[in-house]
């Protein structure tokens, strides 16, 4: 269904779930890096880019020995793709520009508002304190704060298990994406750095 409904209409030849034989010299080792935030900051804090030393990565799966190039013990579509920054974008842009081949425009509405309810508002603090809500697949803007000043309002954004960051803002039809290969570690430092460039330092 991936492959037939978005994958393919949108050129992501590079996207799948099992990385073919043929293409493990493409793949990249995955790695974990130790944050650097004090013991016992609280799940808002970001560390400075300027004040992050090098680290050490411990590798966690080879890329010539990835389990993404095994069968998978047990098929599931929520989780698990490969991808390449290409691809992601290429998807990440179509929300923008070709929104309507993808999704309705009532799901998108859906996709795009608060959904937590308070129990779930409760267990997701690191959300409400940075001014985000959860829709259907997408943190959502829900108010400005001290943490998070400048991120756009119609701003959505999410992040895979590796450190993969994304973000749309409709309103100025402006999307990117943030590849690395890197579990824990400070990358959402580089993440908020990088919005901080586009929507403080470009005005």
């Amino acid at each position: 269904y991936m492959e037939e409904n978005i994958f393919a209409p949108l050129s992501m030849t590079d996207t799948t779930y099992q990385l073919p034989t043929n293409r493990v010299d493409d793949f990249t080792s995955a790695y974990i890096v130790t944050s650097q935030a004090p013991s016992g900051s609280p799940t808002d804090y970001t560390m400075p880019i300027e004040a992050l030393e090098p680290q050490m990565p411990f590798r966690l799966d080879a890329y010539n020995d990835s389990l993404y190039a095994k069968a998978p013990d047990l098929e599931f579509g929520g989780a698990g793709l490969i991808s390449d920054a290409d691809d992601y974008l290429a998807f990440t842009q179509a929300l923008i520009d070709a929104r309507p081949r993808l999704v309705s425009d009532r799901l998108w509405q859906e996709a795009t508002r608060d959904q937590l309810s308070e129990a779930a508002r409760a267990s997701a603090a690191f959300l409400e304190q940075r001014g985000f809500g959860f829709g259907l697949g997408f943190a959502v803007r829900d108010g400005a704060t001290h943490l998070d000043p400048v991120f756009p309002q119609c701003g959505l954004f999410w992040a895979g298990a590796a450190s993969t960051y994304f973000w749309i803002d409709e309103e100025t039809d402006t999307t990117g994406v943030l590849m690395t290969q890197v579990f824990e570690g400070d990358v959402r430092s580089y993440f908020d750095e990088m919005l901080n460039r586009i929507y403080v330092d470009k005005g």
